[in-house]
């Protein structure tokens, strides 16, 4: 247990001031203290030894499989924390638009983080002249761009559950504190059991740090329905 400094960011400005003049007192930064208390996550997958000899590239396609789920452990942390953001219910592009633009202008690496519906959504959307609101970019995990800023996707159950439309937008880095203790990878052999072990383990915990970094998006949007005249 314990707590790390966070701090937030500001507009305080430098002064002007007269020649050879006594500096000017700076405004006091915003630091608040973030406590943390890690927990424990681990466990061990068993390899038997004749699977090793009759399959050899075993190990190190099992090892990849741990890594993985260690890194799934940490992304559906990181996604609890991020569903504390400021709730947003959006029903139109605008809404999204305006969750981007009004009050995190003094993060710089904002960003999106979409589930696979939000984004598959967005991917989908176009303006009034036809061309898809989702711009290419290389230097995007995904290809794509949202308002300028890069997009992450993740599971549906990372934000939320199955079918849900659900964004983080703004600074990760900025909102998400992760307190990590240990990062274990070990593998031994078992003789009595004719075996090999992996393990993985991960002591960690993952607190919201600048809560004005971001923002938790719900996008619904409005449908209009038609209506067939009466003869």
């Amino acid at each position: 247990t314990g707590k790390l400094p966070v701090m937030s960011k500001v507009n305080a400005q430098l002064v002007t001031a007269a020649e050879l003049a006594e500096n000017p007192q700076l405004a006091n930064a915003t630091i608040t203290p973030v406590a943390y208390d890690v927990v424990t996550r681990r466990g061990q997958l068993p390899i038997s030894l004749e699977m090793t000899q009759d399959y050899p590239n075993i190990v190190g396609l099992l090892t990849t499989y741990v890594n993985n789920i260690v890194s799934s452990t940490e992304q559906h942390q990181i996604g609890s924390v991020l569903q504390q953001a400021s709730p947003v219910a959006a029903t139109s592009i605008d809404d999204l638009k305006d969750s981007y633009n009004i009050g995190m202008s003094n993060y710089s690496n904002r960003m999106w983080v979409l589930s696979e519906s939000m984004f598959a959504a967005l991917d989908k959307a176009k303006d009034l002249n036809g061309r898809y609101l989702l711009e290419d970019s290389i230097s995007s995990g995904t290809g794509k761009t949202f308002l300028g800023a890069t997009c992450l996707v993740v599971s549906d159950d990372v934000l939320g559950a199955q079918g849900d439309q659900k964004a983080f937008v703004g600074d990760l880095s900025a909102f998400v504190l992760e307190a990590i203790r240990g990062n274990v990878n070990l593998s031994w052999t078992r003789n009595e059991q004719f075996e090999q072990v992996l393990l993985a383990a991960i002591r960690s915990d993952y607190k919201v740090a600048d809560s004005a970094a971001g923002k938790f998006v719900t996008y619904k949007p409005a449908t209009t329905s038609t209506t067939t005249p009466s003869k």
